[in-house]
């Protein structure tokens, strides 16, 4: 019977209150300022005796130990009421049709909560029974009607939340010390106003599927944001933050779904484009990242749409992080496959001498997806840009930069939150793996380069420096003194392939990333290898002849060359005219070892 007492009086002093507001403010939710909006002395001075017994209420409940009475009746005669003819069906459907209306489902209706639904209903089935309320029935029409002209979610809510938390500001600004074991916000305002939207929104409101579902969502975590922000301290915010009505309403959103959703998009664009051997096409994305592979910028473009603000969610960052390797992953194997490597594997240096055979490799035997038809060798070298810019450009410079914004945009409120350099150190270890697989893959993209290069350049050589023994060898020809006019020819695939890559680099900038001296250098010391190995391959077969001819004829006197040393000086002549060659290309000889190795056995010919 004193609970009924102290509930008439509680009520009563909330009714003064929000009646003396109502006369002065009307439905004005925009207006703060409580003493402003006071016209008059009297008025302000009628509040505060109403406000004075509001708090002397809640000493008595506090005292009485009925705290959840309190509680009970602020979310049934002050919240119920609003939420009741605020949040319908209805309305919300109809901020959700304008922007889903191309949408349509065949899963199941969305589910709802029998508990919250009879609680809900409550209270304004008890003011109507009673025939009167808190609220006069002109009030809430002038709240309803501004409720029906919210042009969208935010605004609709917004409005929401600031009817409850003014009709309930007398009971909100004297529930704080030493009033701290009420919680208003978290069992009267938040249970009332989360459980109406969970109930009534529908499967369009929270269905991962629906293209507006991350809207919805940030749209929702706002809601929550400004209900945290009602609470008169830290324990009942961090109270409401780790309440059963926050975590049933946060469960509806299946975050989980959503990113597997976006995974799945994403990766369906990626495995497209690496069906197919490296295709040229140039790509840039959105952050001005350029690729000239279509894989490439498949590739890049997915990874940097998962950290998009039209995609990324907070809540499932670790999603969306794995989700980022994953799809480099693909793109690292795509490779790794189409150029054969697995493990630690030889490319051999492509010196074949008569009696060798060539190298097997474990990926000649690995039963690896090679790309079918093989990629050219211009293919190939945009294929070595593409996984340098992705490593260097790409992960380091704007991957990793845009995952830590990001991270550190949903930390902004956590004072426990790792310092950025702690975090910095955590993403990129993350990606080291990956790194290091796509270093290694260019690597080898760039040795098959120089090796396809180096092979074309020593199909000269293996046909025409044997071709030397056979012009000297007893036809009588003069004394050489110009070089074979192979040796011209020599380098052609190099100089080739390097007026392709200038001729395709438009930009100036282009054409500074498309020096190739590392190709010049590569290419250089593989072919003078192989061009030592003919010419030893050929002195072998000349120093037999000249000693079989010796034994069977007396030496004579004479001042004329013989055809061996004809041959020795043509070869001077060649490796000197190579060397020079070379040179023109972009490289030093004296810097080559290979190449002061072929220098220094000319010179010796030269003598012998």
């Amino acid at each position: 019977r004193l609970m009924k007492v102290l509930k008439r009086a509680f009520l009563d002093a909330v009714s003064r209150c929000i009646k003396i507001k109502h006369k002065n403010m009307g439905a004005d939710a925009d207006r703060d300022d409580t003493e402003a909006a006071l016209a008059t002395t009297s008025a302000q001075q009628s509040f505060e005796l109403a406000a004075e017994s509001v708090a002397n209420c809640l000493r008595a409940f506090n005292f009485t130990d009925q705290i959840s009475t309190a509680e009970e009746t602020v979310r049934e005669e002050l919240v119920a009421p609003i939420i009741s003819r605020l949040v319908t069906k209805q309305s919300l459907s109809r901020l959700l049709k304008a922007n889903s209306s191309s949408s349509s489902s065949t899963a199941p209706p969305a589910r709802t909560d029998g508990k919250q639904r009879s609680s809900s209903k409550t209270g304004a089935e008890r003011a109507t029974a009673a025939g009167k309320g808190i609220y006069d029935e002109a009030y809430l029409s002038e709240l309803q009607e501004k409720a029906s002209k919210a042009e969208n979610l935010d605004d609709f809510f917004g409005l929401v939340l600031r009817a409850c938390s003014r009709n309930c500001a007398p009971v909100l600004m004297h529930s704080a010390f030493p009033f701290t074991g009420f919680q208003f916000v978290t069992r009267a305002i938040a249970t009332e106003v989360l459980g109406a939207v969970e109930e009534r929104g529908g499967e369009k409101l929270f269905a991962f599927w629906f293209p507006e579902f991350l809207r919805c969502y940030l749209v929702s975590q706002k809601l929550v944001r400004d209900l945290a922000a009602l609470c008169p301290d830290n324990v009942r915010r961090e109270g409401f933050l780790t309440s059963k009505c926050l975590e049933r309403f946060q469960k509806k959103w299946d975050l989980n779904g959503y990113s597997r959703l976006q995974f799945q998009g994403l990766r369906k664009g990626v495995d497209a484009a690496l069906k197919n051997a490296p295709k040229q096409g140039q790509s840039e994305g959105p952050d001005g990242l350029r690729f000239e592979l279509t894989a490439s910028g498949e590739t890049w473009n997915a990874v940097a749409r998962c950290w998009e603000k039209g995609t990324w969610i907070g809540g499932v960052t670790h999603r969306f992080y794995k989700a980022t390797i994953q799809l480099l992953r693909r793109y690292s194997e795509w490779v790794r496959e189409g150029l054969g490597l697995s493990g630690a594997e030889d490319l051999g240096d492509g010196i074949i001498g008569k009696n060798d055979s060539p190298k097997k490799t474990k990926s000649s035997t690995s039963g690896r997806r090679k790309w079918s038809p093989a990629p050219t060798i211009l293919d190939l070298l945009c294929l070595q840009r593409d996984l340098d810019r992705l490593v260097r450009e790409g992960i380091a410079g704007k991957l990793v930069p845009m995952i830590i914004e990001r991270i550190s945009e949903g930390l902004a409120a956590d004072a426990a939150s790792p310092p950025k350099e702690e975090l910095e150190t955590m993403i990129k270890g993350g990606f080291e793996d990956i790194r290091t697989e796509l270093a290694a893959s260019r690597k080898r993209c760039m040795g098959m380069v120089s090796l396809r290069v180096s092979r074309d350049c020593m199909a000269t050589l293996t046909i025409s420096v044997p071709r030397i023994k056979a012009k000297y060898s007893m036809t009588g020809e003069p004394v050489p003194t110009k070089p074979s006019s192979f040796v011209q020819s020599v380098l052609d695939p190099l100089q080739k392939t390097l007026e392709a890559e200038k001729k395709a680099a438009a930009s100036a900038e282009e054409r500074q990333e498309a020096g190739l001296n590392w190709l010049v250098d590569e290419v250089g010391k593989r072919v003078t290898a192989r061009y030592a190995v003919v010419i030893r391959e050929l002195l072998q077969v000349v120093e037999k002849t000249e000693a079989i001819l010796s034994r069977r004829k007396k030496k004579k006197s004479s001042v004329a060359m013989s055809d061996a040393d004809k041959i020795r000086l043509q070869l001077y002549l060649d490796v000197n005219e190579f060397a020079s060659q070379l040179a023109r290309l972009g490289t030093k000889p004296s810097e080559l070892e290979e190449v002061r190795k072929l220098v220094k056995l000319g010179e010796a010919l030269q003598r012998g």
